[in-house]
């Protein structure tokens, strides 16, 4: 009687980061990178090539979503007052990072950003 094997398949991590910048107030961002240091690198150069001098990274993450919410005053957003949270889906991510900027801040708040990483999954031969 012949053995059946099963296909092996090979999980990858895809890495993603988000880097703010205090004095620009801003935030950038990578994804779908294939390692954590990559993701870190790619989300600061893209902040330093938009004129950031202080990009500090606020989170890594991997095969989940992560989201930013900030807090706003009638048609004006308040740069700083920023809450950043993660979850399994879009939807999760920004519903939490809303709570937490409600929480944090008390005020009315807007995901500004909403990314996901995905693993990878491929069949070994």
């Amino acid at each position: 009687r012949e053995r059946q094997t099963r296909p092996l398949f090979k999980v990858t991590r895809i890495w993603g980061a988000l880097v703010y910048d205090p004095a620009s107030q801003a935030w950038s961002y990578a994804v779908a990178e294939k390692k954590k240091e990559e993701a870190r690198s790619a989300a600061i150069a893209q902040c330093r090539g938009s004129g950031g001098s202080n990009c500090t990274t606020m989170l890594t993450y991997s095969n989940q979503c992560a989201a930013v919410a900030r807090a706003f005053e009638g048609d004006k957003f308040l740069p700083g007052q920023d809450s950043i949270n993660t979850g399994t889906q879009p939807e999760d991510a920004a519903a939490n990072a809303l709570e937490s900027c409600r929480t944090d801040w008390g005020r009315q708040c807007k995901v500004v950003i909403n990314h996901c990483t995905r693993m990878q999954v491929g069949q070994v031969r």
